[in-house]
């Protein structure tokens, strides 16, 4: 089955925590069904993938509510052990999604047909509003902006590096002694370089 967009913004469990939750539901069964949205799984797919590698039949349930992004950042922000610095790179991800949404819900807050639509009606209610998500997607996913800021500049300079820290493999601390150390290294060899063309 096909993860929605929404779900894919989180990085899959691996190893010894999906060898964990495998073993759990082995134990227990599917404690918590999976949560599809337009045809696709919206929460639980690393739950699902559990079921389909101990042969379980998985249980199922539509989403109702109106917020499916804010719904899967919520769940995973809670359930999840996410470093700062991944935290930072998958709001730099949701950025773009969460200014779609917030459009959304500004262009037709009560969600009606787009022809009966009463003028001049706003949201009162929205997570994310108009030209301010850029400020809000910090607070939502409990970083301090400078912190995005670091990621938006390393997703520029390195989207390699940008991978490894949304996968939890590396946070901007290790990077950023691993440039520190390569720069020094690069010093010494160019100096090493100069005294050895010295006549």
């Amino acid at each position: 089955m096909e993860n929605h967009k929404f779900a894919d913004i989180f990085p899959m469990i691996e190893g010894n925590e999906l060898e964990v939750l495998k073993n759990d539901i082995k134990e227990h069964g599917l404690m918590n069904p999976i949560v599809l949205y337009e045809g696709k799984i919206l929460d639980g797919r690393n739950r699902y993938k559990a079921c389909q590698e101990i042969g379980i039949e998985p249980k199922f349930e539509e989403y109702k509510g109106e917020k499916p992004l804010e719904f899967v950042i919520s769940l995973n922000l809670k359930r999840r052990h996410l470093t700062q610095s991944q935290r930072a790179v998958i709001g730099l991800d949701i950025l773009p999604m969460l200014e779609i949404e917030a459009k959304k819900r500004h262009d037709n807050p009560f969600g009606f047909p787009q022809e009966t639509k009463g003028l001049g009606e706003k949201s009162h209610h929205p997570l994310i509003s108009i030209g301010k998500a850029r400020e809000q997607v910090g607070k939502i996913m409990q970083v301090d902006g400078s912190y995005i800021q670091q990621a938006k500049k390393l997703k520029e300079t390195s989207p390699k590096l940008f991978e490894e820290v949304r996968l939890g493999h590396k946070n901007f601390s290790e990077i950023k002694k691993e440039q520190r150390l390569e720069k020094i290294k690069k010093q010494r060899e160019e100096l090493q370089k100069e005294v050895l063309e010295q006549p």
